[in-house]
């Protein structure tokens, strides 16, 4: 009812501001075909960024990037607590993306990316490939591309200090748990020393509370954004302009006027 709630919004504003239609989501033509391994997803993932012209950088707000690509975002006020752990569905053809807005900035960001995952990989998965493992790695490897990875922490590695995965969560906006995981996947690290970084971090409490600053949230702005202009070239009122924000008249006028 939530998801609804905020899609039919989203429609109804593009019913009466055309500029408001997303362009058409397509999954780059150049994207391999076959996935029969998992480690193929890496080149997946690195053919995506070069098709969106990413390159090798940091994602500062992976929402904006997939509102850009023709994917909606949406985020309603679910507690992790309900089970709730992100939604991927085709509504008149486009796909939306629902994640929670009482997530931490990590776990939205690669739920976003998990996501972005099913509508890329779907298809192309050899019979033996779970599709939600396959979500995973894609997600990981997109957020936290190997060269990067392999920039910051080297080709080979008997340990990885705290502090680094720490700077890896504070530049890629990935847990410090993905950061060791990505490690062990492009064998910098091995599977024995991942596992007992993973239980190191289940021991401390850090599996679900991580001892660095909390990575920013996401935000999803485009449809304001959308709403604001189409009341400024007076193609709606004010009035409709609260309604599709869900804002009380007032409220949006003054959020009209100060940005607050």
């Amino acid at each position: 009812a939530k998801v609804l709630n905020l899609v039919e919004r989203r429609f109804e504003l593009e019913e009466l501001y055309p500029p408001a239609i997303s362009k058409r989501f397509l999954v780059p033509k150049e994207l391999p075909m076959n996935i029969n391994y998992l480690y193929e997803i890496e080149e997946i993932a690195n053919e995506l960024r070069k098709a969106w012209n990413l390159g090798e950088d940091p994602i500062a707000y992976l929402s904006d990037i997939l509102e850009l690509q023709g994917i909606k975002v949406f985020m309603i006020d679910e507690n992790v607590d309900n089970g709730f752990d992100g939604l991927t569905a085709m509504v008149n053809g486009n796909p939306i993306i629902v994640i929670s807005k009482c997530w931490s900035g990590v776990r939205q960001r690669f739920t976003l990316a998990h996501e972005l995952g099913h509508l890329i990989v779907r298809g192309r998965l050899g019979a033996e490939i779970d599709e939600e493992r396959a979500s995973n790695r894609f997600a990981g490897a997109f957020l936290l591309p190997k060269k990067a990875l392999l920039d910051r922490l080297g080709s080979e590695r008997k340990s990885i200090e705290i502090a680094e995965l720490a700077l890896l969560k504070e530049e890629f906006g990935v847990s410090m748990q993905v950061g060791f995981i990505r490690a062990n996947q492009l064998k910098i690290i091995s599977y024995k020393y991942s596992s007992s970084l993973r239980k190191l971090f289940k021991q401390n409490g850090w599996d679900s509370n991580e001892p660095t600053q909390p990575y920013p949230m996401e935000r999803v702005k485009r449809f304001k954004q959308l709403v604001l202009r189409a009341v400024s070239q007076e193609v709606i009122s004010e009035s409709k302009g609260a309604e599709l924000l869900d804002m009380t008249v007032r409220k949006f006028h003054n959020y009209r006027v100060t940005g607050k």
